[in-house]
């Protein structure tokens, strides 16, 4: 088995753009953040060093660089840079990320999509995320045998397009989610996970505060 050790680096990068990035390499068109020509000559701006294989290209979004890498033994990971100096802003593994992770996320209105499993896996999940801390807002998942989300979704007109191998052509509504039951707004289902981890952090504190070693 090769296990090389990888370098993922960016080459003349400008300023993250604050618009979407709908689908692969910013949208239908492919051209990027901007559709501007780049730089004259290239220049290192900055480099992560990684045992994570990086096979997909990033994704832009307001302030932030997203990868997805694959792990040892087929682990997938997302991953959000700072794309001025490489920093790591946050990073998401298992166990809510449970199979490889090969293609470049979508980013739209503040929210990253991104799907699980590779052409040999099989069940997958959809998964959208806050882009400013990777909190998970909803993850959809789609089992059966060689089911796997492998390719960059796409997000137009309130809905999100996917490739899902045997499961054909996935298209999701991003209007309604299901939480606990009941049918909710996006906003509506943010909210209540933002209140259901604010009484999670609550009840650890206070059984902190009783036990300093839990």
């Amino acid at each position: 088995m090769i296990r090389p050790v990888l370098f993922f680096f960016i080459l003349c990068v400008s300023t993250v753009q604050a618009q979407d990035w709908d689908s692969h390499r910013g949208g239908s068109a492919r051209t990027g953040s901007d559709g501007k020509a780049g730089p004259a000559s290239a220049k290192v701006l900055w480099v992560h060093r990684s045992k994570e294989q990086f096979l997909a290209p990033p994704s832009a979004g307001p302030g932030r660089l997203f990868v997805v890498a694959l792990g040892a033994f087929n682990t997938g990971s997302l991953r959000a840079f700072d794309p001025a100096d490489g920093k790591a802003a946050w990073s998401k593994t298992a166990p809510l990320i449970r199979l490889p992770t090969v293609g470049s996320p979508a980013v739209v209105n503040g929210v990253l999509y991104f799907g699980e499993g590779m052409h040999q896996t099989d069940g997958s999940s959809l998964h959208a995320m806050r882009v400013s801390d990777g909190r998970s807002l909803w993850r959809l998942e789609v089992p059966g045998e060689l089911v796997h989300i492998e390719a960059s979704p796409a997000v137009a007109d309130g809905r999100v397009y996917c490739g899902g191998g045997k499961a054909g052509v996935i298209c999701v509504d991003l209007s309604r989610v299901s939480l606990d039951g009941r049918e909710l707004t996006l906003a509506e289902a943010e909210k209540a996970v933002d209140a259901k981890w604010k009484a999670m952090v609550d009840a650890y504190e206070i059984d902190k505060k009783k036990d300093p070693d839990f």
